[in-house]
């Protein structure tokens, strides 16, 4: 799932190459005011938990590999967390 900034060529051909199926979260415009996008918060609570680590929030990695690596171990530690509190 991603917001409405990865509508587009690039990131449906990135998507494919990587084997991901890219879901676009929008709906319609608003016609009269705020209107609750389905599945938007799910795109916006993953954001937030990976901003709470600071060496992703800056995004200096040297390479894309690297990057992808610490958010991997970032939503790892995530579900560890979990885990343990329902112990």
């Amino acid at each position: 799932m991603a917001d409405k900034g990865y509508t587009g060529q690039a990131p449906s051909e990135a998507a494919t190459t990587a084997g991901i199926r890219l879901q676009i979260a929008s709906g319609p415009k608003p016609a009269g005011g705020f209107i609750v996008q389905p599945r938007r918060w799910v795109v916006e609570r993953s954001s937030g938990w990976i901003n709470r680590h600071r060496r992703l929030l800056r995004q200096d990695e040297p390479t894309l590999k690297a990057h992808d690596a610490f958010v991997t171990l970032s939503q790892i530690r995530l579900l560890l967390s979990r885990l343990d509190r329902h112990r």
